[in-house]
């Protein structure tokens, strides 16, 4: 990673959760990248590359896939997944609005939608 980019591993609802940061230094936009079942961020290599030219993106490995915690404490259910990626979109984005875009985790995309519904900024 360059620059702006980071991975991390930071701890959210009891588990440890991986992912990367590519910071554009001008960009207002920032896209949130999910994969789907089975997956991991490493699904994103060759799309990653090309967002980051004009946007903000960042990639979550949802638990228990890729570089995130395999626990079994974790309750692995759609909406501690969700409420998962919104606190750590909170801590990242520091209290900015965001929207959920397409992504390959509709389920969790779309309670996202239910749980918080203040992401949309216009």
């Amino acid at each position: 990673m360059q620059g702006n980019d980071f991975a991390r591993t930071v701890n959210v609802n009891g588990a440890q959760v991986y992912y990367e940061y590519h910071q554009h230094p001008t960009a207002a936009e920032t896209f949130v990248l999910l994969h789907g079942f089975l997956s991991s961020t490493f699904s994103f290599r060759r799309l990653t590359p090309l967002l980051k030219e004009k946007y903000n993106v960042i990639s979550i490995d949802l638990p228990p896939f890729g570089s995130s915690d395999k626990s079994n404490r974790f309750i692995y259910s759609y909406d501690n997944l969700a409420n998962t990626v919104i606190s750590l979109l909170d801590h990242l984005l520091e209290c900015e609005e965001y929207t959920p875009h397409r992504t390959f985790h509709g389920w969790t995309d779309c309670t996202q939608c239910h749980e918080k519904r203040t992401f949309t900024r216009r």
